[in-house]
């Protein structure tokens, strides 16, 4: 489970979930994902990233978005930990049906049961999705 997070004023952290289901370079949802996530973990929240369903291909190693002319969001991942944005999931049966494994993805991930992956979104306070 997420645990409860405190800031430097000592006070209860939110708990941010942010939802990545849709596919990267289709729209800018997963780099707005990310910004996002990104800021708020500058403000002292607790982040969660969810990637499920075509989401998860945000995160696949070996993308080439320059060659329809976009610019790769893959680089930013390496920015998470630097924020502090350790709770990282994945849905493992999209990871199954579209046979990926942890080895494909640019970053490590909890691969987590869809129904897990509920109750963890739930106990979050915010929940955005993307």
């Amino acid at each position: 489970m997420v645990e409860d997070a405190e800031n430097k004023t000592g006070k209860a952290a939110k708990k941010m979930a942010v939802v990545i289901t849709r596919p990267p370079y289709q729209s800018l949802a997963g780099k707005e994902a990310l910004d996002l996530a990104l800021v708020a973990a500058t403000f002292e929240q607790s982040v969660s990233l969810f990637f499920m369903g075509d989401g998860i291909w945000q995160l696949v190693k070996g993308q080439q978005p320059e060659v329809i002319n976009q610019k790769n969001n893959s680089a930013s991942f390496g920015a998470l930990e630097l924020y502090g944005i350790k709770q990282v999931y994945t849905d493992a049966s999209a990871m199954k049906s579209n046979n990926l494994t942890v080895q494909d993805f640019v970053l490590a991930t909890k691969v987590t049961a869809l129904n897990e992956l509920g109750s963890l979104i739930a106990s979050h306070d915010i929940i955005i999705n993307f």
